[in-house]
């Protein structure tokens, strides 16, 4: 049977947090982060998310640290569909996305922080009006409605790994987006939308904190 399930990872969320820079986002303070001493648990934290899967799932994803890593480190078999750049970007992390829900994914999982959460949403939106997109959220439920798990339905789960978390479309840790990964296979969930925010990190390094909503994800 053909894998419904697809991750992705961003391999330096959160680099910027240890290293005092408030994020990020851009190749100039990524380096500067490296130079800090500055590392990412991005793929650790999507490794501990895969573990709610059931032993040897073939999962969807990227090759190396972007996905294929966390996948082989959980005791699952990795279909890799994507090979991103030697050093991956937000380009990369669009094009993954479209690459899993060509390859037929159901359900995909990123881990990384709230501008990772921007790219996905700029994977696939729909012409259906301003911050709308078909990527539905997911949220632990009981009975049925009309937002169970239907053919027809992509969901995201996003697991938090990098410096910036205020969308409220992130589970609260990987465990939790371990729960959740688990409910949706087991047909428990309903879809709901959940807000995409991002703050500009200059702001955010002044002291000054201007939220703004980018669409909307799980």
């Amino acid at each position: 049977m053909n894998s419904s399930v697809a991750l992705i990872v961003n391999p330096i969320a959160g680099v910027g947090g240890a290293a005092g820079l408030k994020g990020s986002d851009g190749l100039a303070v990524q380096q500067l982060a490296r130079q800090r001493g500055g590392i990412s648990m991005a793929v650790e934290r999507a490794t501990q998310t895969l573990a709610w899967l059931p032993p040897n799932t073939e999962v969807l994803t990227c090759s190396g640290p972007m996905g294929q890593h966390s996948v082989e480190a959980a005791g699952h078999r990795a279909k890799v569909v994507y090979q991103p750049a030697k050093v991956s970007t937000a380009e990369d992390t669009i094009a993954a996305c479209q690459a899993m829900i060509s390859a037929g994914a159901k359900l995909i999982l990123f881990a990384g922080g709230d501008g990772t959460a921007r790219d996905i949403v700029k994977a696939n939106l729909p012409p259906m009006g301003e911050g709308k997109t078909s990527f539905p959220s997911l949220r632990l439920g009981e009975g049925r409605g009309e937002g169970k798990n239907s053919p027809q339905q992509i969901a995201v789960i996003a697991i938090p790994a990098g410096v910036k978390i205020y969308s409220p479309c992130f589970a609260i840790s990987p465990a939790a987006a371990g729960r959740m990964l688990a409910a949706f296979l087991a047909g428990n969930t309903e879809i709901e939308n959940k807000a995409v925010i991002d703050v500009a990190e200059d702001d955010l390094r002044a002291g000054r904190v201007e939220l703004r909503e980018y669409g909307t994800l799980p």
